[in-house]
Protein backbone atom coordinates (compact mmCIF):
# COMPACT_ATOMS: atom_id res chain seq x y z
CA UNK A 1 0.00 0.00 0.00
CA UNK A 2 2.90 2.11 1.05
CA UNK A 3 4.67 1.45 -2.30
CA UNK A 4 1.43 2.41 -4.19
CA UNK A 5 1.15 5.80 -2.68
CA UNK A 6 4.48 6.23 -3.60
CA UNK A 7 3.78 5.72 -7.12
CA UNK A 8 0.51 7.60 -6.46
CA UNK A 9 2.29 11.03 -5.50
CA UNK A 10 4.87 10.44 -8.10
CA UNK A 11 2.85 10.49 -10.82
CA UNK A 12 0.29 13.17 -9.97
CA UNK A 13 3.40 15.29 -9.61
CA UNK A 14 4.79 14.59 -12.88
CA UNK A 15 0.96 15.21 -14.35
CA UNK A 16 1.19 18.69 -12.60
CA UNK A 17 4.32 19.72 -13.93
CA UNK A 18 3.38 18.88 -17.39
CA UNK A 19 0.04 20.73 -17.25
CA UNK A 20 2.54 23.70 -15.88
CA UNK A 21 4.61 23.48 -18.43
CA UNK A 22 1.53 23.11 -21.25
CA UNK A 23 0.11 26.21 -19.88
CA UNK A 24 3.55 28.10 -20.25
CA UNK A 25 4.13 26.87 -23.36
CA UNK A 26 0.60 28.52 -24.37
CA UNK A 27 0.97 31.53 -22.66
CA UNK A 28 4.45 32.08 -24.67
CA UNK A 29 2.54 31.28 -28.17
CA UNK A 30 -0.26 33.84 -27.19
CA UNK A 31 2.31 36.71 -26.43
CA UNK A 32 4.37 35.53 -29.59
CA UNK A 33 0.68 35.83 -31.78
CA UNK A 34 0.36 39.18 -30.31
CA UNK A 35 3.42 40.62 -31.36
CA UNK A 36 3.37 39.20 -34.51
CA UNK A 37 -0.30 41.17 -34.99
CA UNK A 38 1.05 44.40 -33.18
CA UNK A 39 4.35 44.72 -35.71
CA UNK A 40 3.12 44.18 -39.15
CA UNK A 41 0.29 47.03 -38.41
CA UNK A 42 2.69 49.66 -37.63
CA UNK A 43 4.75 49.02 -40.10
CA UNK A 44 2.13 49.61 -43.10
CA UNK A 45 1.23 53.00 -41.02
CA UNK A 46 4.87 53.88 -40.73
CA UNK A 47 5.52 53.07 -44.26
CA UNK A 48 1.76 54.75 -45.88
CA UNK A 49 3.79 58.00 -44.03
CA UNK A 50 7.23 58.02 -45.81
CA UNK A 51 5.19 57.65 -48.81
CA UNK A 52 3.31 60.69 -48.23
CA UNK A 53 6.65 62.69 -47.90
CA UNK A 54 8.25 61.14 -51.36
CA UNK A 55 4.80 61.88 -52.92
CA UNK A 56 5.24 65.79 -52.50
CA UNK A 57 9.27 65.40 -52.81
CA UNK A 58 10.03 66.28 -49.60
CA UNK A 59 13.64 66.84 -48.21
CA UNK A 60 12.78 65.29 -45.50
CA UNK A 61 12.17 62.00 -47.17
CA UNK A 62 16.13 60.58 -46.84
CA UNK A 63 15.90 60.63 -43.04
CA UNK A 64 12.63 59.06 -43.09
CA UNK A 65 13.72 56.32 -44.76
CA UNK A 66 16.86 56.57 -42.22
CA UNK A 67 14.77 56.18 -39.27
CA UNK A 68 12.81 53.62 -40.27
CA UNK A 69 16.24 51.62 -40.91
CA UNK A 70 16.68 51.77 -37.50
CA UNK A 71 12.99 51.45 -36.04
CA UNK A 72 13.31 47.76 -38.41
CA UNK A 73 16.98 46.50 -37.15
CA UNK A 74 15.31 47.10 -33.52
CA UNK A 75 12.24 45.29 -34.75
CA UNK A 76 14.22 41.98 -36.49
CA UNK A 77 16.70 41.85 -33.36
CA UNK A 78 14.46 42.72 -30.68
CA UNK A 79 11.33 41.42 -31.39
CA UNK A 80 12.05 37.55 -30.44
CA UNK A 81 13.60 38.85 -26.85
CA UNK A 82 10.82 38.57 -24.17
CA UNK A 83 12.62 41.49 -22.22
CA UNK A 84 14.75 44.47 -24.31
CA UNK A 85 16.52 47.65 -23.03
CA UNK A 86 14.33 50.35 -22.17
CA UNK A 87 17.01 52.75 -23.39
CA UNK A 88 16.59 50.83 -27.00
CA UNK A 89 13.00 50.60 -26.96
CA UNK A 90 12.75 54.58 -25.91
CA UNK A 91 15.29 55.53 -28.88
CA UNK A 92 12.49 53.21 -31.19
CA UNK A 93 9.81 54.87 -30.11
CA UNK A 94 11.95 58.80 -30.34
CA UNK A 95 12.40 57.75 -33.78
CA UNK A 96 8.69 56.99 -34.62
CA UNK A 97 7.66 60.52 -32.73
CA UNK A 98 10.11 62.16 -35.01
CA UNK A 99 8.73 60.38 -38.31
CA UNK A 100 4.98 62.14 -37.29
CA UNK A 101 6.61 65.22 -36.71
CA UNK A 102 8.04 64.67 -40.79
CA UNK A 103 4.74 63.56 -41.97
CA UNK A 104 2.12 65.93 -40.23
CA UNK A 105 1.59 70.02 -40.89
CA UNK A 106 2.45 72.58 -38.18
CA UNK A 107 -1.29 72.61 -37.14
CA UNK A 108 -0.15 69.38 -35.08
CA UNK A 109 2.06 70.11 -32.07
CA UNK A 110 4.06 67.30 -30.41
CA UNK A 111 5.80 68.09 -27.07
CA UNK A 112 7.64 64.44 -26.14
CA UNK A 113 10.13 64.57 -23.04
CA UNK A 114 11.67 61.22 -21.42
CA UNK A 115 12.50 61.78 -17.60
CA UNK A 116 14.73 59.38 -16.03
CA UNK A 117 17.35 57.30 -16.29
CA UNK A 118 16.35 53.82 -18.39
CA UNK A 119 19.68 52.81 -18.51
CA UNK A 120 20.29 48.86 -17.31
CA UNK A 121 16.27 48.39 -17.05
CA UNK A 122 14.57 46.19 -19.64
CA UNK A 123 11.01 46.00 -20.29
CA UNK A 124 8.66 43.91 -22.74
CA UNK A 125 9.33 45.37 -26.07
CA UNK A 126 6.75 47.22 -28.10
CA UNK A 127 4.42 47.45 -25.87
CA UNK A 128 4.51 51.43 -25.18
CA UNK A 129 4.25 51.94 -28.93
CA UNK A 130 0.92 50.93 -29.39
CA UNK A 131 -0.18 53.36 -26.78
CA UNK A 132 1.56 56.36 -28.22
CA UNK A 133 0.51 55.24 -32.04
CA UNK A 134 -3.23 55.26 -30.97
CA UNK A 135 -2.82 58.80 -30.01
CA UNK A 136 -1.41 59.61 -33.86
CA UNK A 137 -3.88 57.27 -35.11
CA UNK A 138 -7.29 59.30 -33.03
CA UNK A 139 -5.79 62.45 -31.81
CA UNK A 140 -5.63 63.92 -35.43
CA UNK A 141 -7.64 66.15 -37.47
CA UNK A 142 -6.71 67.61 -40.37
CA UNK A 143 -9.23 70.05 -40.41
CA UNK A 144 -8.15 71.97 -36.92
CA UNK A 145 -4.84 72.47 -35.24
CA UNK A 146 -4.35 69.58 -32.16
CA UNK A 147 -1.87 68.97 -29.25
CA UNK A 148 -0.26 65.50 -28.59
CA UNK A 149 1.38 65.00 -25.51
CA UNK A 150 3.44 62.50 -24.84
CA UNK A 151 5.45 62.01 -21.72
CA UNK A 152 8.03 58.89 -20.35
CA UNK A 153 9.06 58.90 -17.17
CA UNK A 154 11.15 56.90 -15.24
CA UNK A 155 11.50 56.49 -11.35
CA UNK A 156 14.00 53.24 -10.18
CA UNK A 157 11.98 50.72 -11.54
CA UNK A 158 8.58 52.56 -12.09
CA UNK A 159 7.67 53.38 -15.53
CA UNK A 160 4.79 56.27 -15.93
CA UNK A 161 3.78 56.36 -19.66
CA UNK A 162 0.83 59.16 -20.21
CA UNK A 163 -0.10 59.95 -23.14
CA UNK A 164 -2.59 62.66 -24.14
CA UNK A 165 -4.52 64.00 -27.37
CA UNK A 166 -7.76 65.41 -29.06
CA UNK A 167 -10.70 63.39 -29.22
CA UNK A 168 -13.92 63.81 -31.36
CA UNK A 169 -17.73 62.94 -30.81
CA UNK A 170 -17.25 60.04 -32.47
CA UNK A 171 -14.29 58.52 -31.20
CA UNK A 172 -14.49 56.63 -28.05
CA UNK A 173 -12.42 54.29 -25.73
CA UNK A 174 -14.92 51.45 -26.09
CA UNK A 175 -14.54 51.08 -29.37
CA UNK A 176 -10.64 50.70 -29.44
CA UNK A 177 -9.01 48.88 -32.43
CA UNK A 178 -7.13 45.74 -32.35
CA UNK A 179 -3.52 47.11 -31.66
CA UNK A 180 -4.66 48.60 -28.13
CA UNK A 181 -6.75 45.38 -27.03
CA UNK A 182 -3.22 43.61 -27.44
CA UNK A 183 -1.30 45.60 -26.08
CA UNK A 184 -3.46 45.43 -22.96
CA UNK A 185 -3.67 41.62 -23.33
CA UNK A 186 0.12 41.78 -23.36
CA UNK A 187 0.26 43.93 -20.13
CA UNK A 188 -2.32 41.03 -18.71
CA UNK A 189 -0.13 38.33 -19.91
CA UNK A 190 3.54 39.97 -18.99
CA UNK A 191 2.67 42.29 -15.98
CA UNK A 192 -0.03 40.96 -14.12
CA UNK A 193 -0.86 42.62 -10.88
CA UNK A 194 2.09 44.83 -11.70
CA UNK A 195 0.82 47.63 -13.77
CA UNK A 196 -2.24 49.96 -14.16
CA UNK A 197 -4.08 51.43 -16.72
CA UNK A 198 -5.95 54.22 -16.55
CA UNK A 199 -7.96 55.64 -19.59
CA UNK A 200 -10.33 58.96 -19.41
CA UNK A 201 -12.33 61.37 -21.31
CA UNK A 202 -11.44 64.95 -19.87
CA UNK A 203 -13.10 67.80 -21.67
CA UNK A 204 -12.14 67.38 -26.20
CA UNK A 205 -8.82 65.49 -24.60
CA UNK A 206 -8.08 61.66 -24.27
CA UNK A 207 -5.89 60.97 -21.43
Amino acid sequence: LSESLIRLGANYIRNQQEIKALENANLNAEISLLKSQINPHFLFNTLNGIYALAHERSSKTEIAILKLSEMLRYMLYESPAEKADLLKEITYISNYIELQRMRLSDKIKIQYEVIGEPESLLIAPFLLITFIENAFKHGISYARPGRINIQIMIVEKRLTLRVENPSSESDSFTNIGLGLKNAERRLELLYPGKYTLHKEKKESRYI
